[in-house]
């Protein structure tokens, strides 16, 4: 017997809802949140602005005080080689017309006294040779003995007399290479105490030494001084000072400028050469 069965068709919303469901929902995430006075917050960035504004500003001042600082040392450096480039030049403009006078002859001394001048001698004439570059103006000279001599043995040392000196005026230049033979006046000249030395050298020669010292070779027989100042085309002053040494000749002691010279320093109206004196100063031909 056939039965009249038909099929159903199979429906998956009769097997959905006899199987339970089980939904799986996503656990949100843990969150922590910190809650703060909006007040606090600003009160701390204010506080940290203002300190670095202070220090911005600390540090600005400190940079422009060491810039000032370092433009002043700069501009002394500066100012300095500027005013020292300047005396250089102005030196060596001096420098190419320096005069410088040496003397040539050996003044008169006694026959029985070799190292003492000739006190009686009126006139001591003395050749002036200018070794330097420039004209030689303005001379003046003075021409001593020592402050003290040997005496006998047991007896005080001989002091010198200032008196017994010799003076010259020259009223003539000396060229460069020049040679000019000058006239010394005895006693030509009146000079105070404390105007009788010249850059510190007194007028008079050092004592003269002991004779053992002499024998022994310890000191130089040193037995006349001469001084000389004069002045160079820029109205600059020199000084020469020379000690004559017994047997040898003179003796350079010194070359200096000077602020004071002779002139300046001798108390009288009356230190000019006679026309005849001055009629003995001989120009020598000039090798140039």
């Amino acid at each position: 017997m056939i039965s009249n069965y038909v099929p159903m068709p199979f429906v998956a919303s009769q097997v959905m809802h006899s199987v339970p469901l089980v939904a799986l929902t996503p656990t949100p995430p843990l969150s922590i949140s910190v809650t703060s006075s909006p007040d606090y917050v600003m009160d701390i960035l204010t506080a940290v602005y203002v300190a670095l504004t202070l220090i911005i500003a600390i540090v600005a001042i400190w940079s422009v005080r060491e810039g000032r600082n370092q433009s002043k040392a700069t501009l002394q450096t500066v100012n300095s080689q500027i005013e020292e480039s300047k005396k250089q030049a102005e030196q060596e403009r001096f420098d190419k017309v320096l005069p410088f006078l040496i003397p040539m002859d050996a003044p008169v001394f006694q026959g029985s006294h070799r190292n003492w001048l000739k006190w009686e001698e009126p006139i001591q004439d003395i050749t002036f040779n200018n070794m330097g570059v420039g004209i030689a103006l303005n001379i003046a000279s003075v021409l001593l003995g020592c402050k003290s001599y040997n005496n006998d043995p047991g007896k005080p040392r001989i002091p010198g007399v200032f008196d017994e000196h010799w003076t010259l005026w020259l009223n003539a230049p000396i060229p460069p290479s020049g040679k000019v033979k000058c006239a010394y006046k005895v006693n030509n000249g009146l000079f105070r105490e404390e105007n009788r030395q010249v850059a510190g050298y007194l007028f008079f020669a050092p004592q003269e030494p002991e004779p053992d010292d002499l024998n022994h070779g310890v000191f130089l027989h040193i037995t006349a001084r001469l001084i000389i100042t004069y002045q160079d085309i820029f109205s600059r002053k020199y000084a020469s000072i020379y000690d004559y040494v017994n047997n040898i000749g003179w003796l350079l002691v010194k070359f200096t400028p000077i602020e004071k010279d002779l002139y300046a320093l001798e108390g009288s109206n009356s230190k000019r050469n006679t026309v005849e004196e001055s009629l003995r100063v001989t120009y020598f031909p000039s090798p140039w």
